[in-house]
C-alpha cells in the first residue's frame, strides 16, 4: 500500500503586484489548502532583488521590469498544483528641485546656468509651463541662453515625469533692461568767456 500526500491545492493571488525599483515588495505568500509541498519552483527567474523560498516572494528589486507573468508551481507525491501572476517594477518618480525660487536676467546679457537637480528616479520627458521669454533654451532639466526682451517676473513650472510619476518645481523669473551705458569724449575744448562755443 502506498500513501501519498495530499496534492497541493493553491489559494488565489492578486493577479498582478506593480513596485518602484529600490521599494521593499510586500512579501507575496502562496496560501495552500492541500498537503505539504516537497519542490518549490517559479518560473521565470525573478528579477534582481527580488528572492522566492517555500512559496514566498520578498525583497527590494534593483531593476526595472516590464509586466511578466511568473508561475509558482508545487509538487508533492500526490501531485502538483500551479499559479500564475505578474510583477512589474516602475523607475521611481523623479524628485525635482533649484537652489533659486527666484531668478533674475539682463536683456541681451548670457545667464547663469540654471540646473534643476533631481534626486529621485530617471527623467523620460522635461516639461516647462509657460514657454519661456525668447532667447532662453530649455533642455534636459537645464534653462540657459542669452534672453533678447525685457520680462515682468512670472512663475514658470517645470515638470519632470518617468513611468513612476511625476515631480514639479515652480520658480519665478525676471528679464531687466540693461543699464544705460555712457561714453566721454576725451578731445580737450579751450573755452574763452563772451565768446560762443
Amino acid at each position: 500500500i502506498t500513501i501519498l500526500e495530499p496534492p497541493p491545492q493553491f489559494t488565489a493571488l492578486q493577479a498582478q503586484y506593480v513596485i518602484e525599483r529600490g521599494q521593499a515588495l510586500s512579501d507575496i505568500v502562496l496560501g495552500n489548502l492541500g498537503g505539504n509541498i516537497a519542490l518549490w519552483t517559479i518560473d521565470p527567474q525573478l528579477p534582481e532583488g527580488l528572492e522566492f523560498l517555500n512559496g514566498r516572494v520578498s525583497g527590494t528589486p534593483t531593476v526595472n521590469m516590464s509586466s511578466i507573468v511568473f508561475t509558482i508551481r508545487g509538487e508533492n507525491t500526490g501531485g502538483f498544483d500551479e499559479i500564475n501572476f505578474s510583477i512589474q517594477v516602475l523607475e521611481p518618480a523623479p524628485i525635482i528641485g533649484g537652489i533659486l525660487n527666484s531668478v533674475v536676467a539682463v536683456r541681451d546679457s548670457q545667464m547663469n546656468e540654471i540646473l534643476i537637480l533631481n534626486t529621485g528616479g530617471m527623467v523620460d520627458e522635461w516639461t516647462i509651463i509657460p514657454q519661456l521669454p525668447d532667447g532662453f533654451i530649455f533642455k534636459d532639466g537645464l534653462i540657459y541662453g542669452t534672453p533678447s526682451v525685457n520680462s515682468s517676473s512670472e512663475l514658470f513650472t517645470v515638470t519632470a515625469t518617468s513611468e513612476g510619476g511625476i515631480s514639479l518645481w515652480s520658480f519665478y523669473l525676471e528679464v531687466l533692461e540693461p543699464e544705460p551705458q555712457f561714453s566721454f569724449s576725451s578731445s580737450l575744448h579751450v573755452l574763452y568767456k563772451d565768446l560762443p562755443f
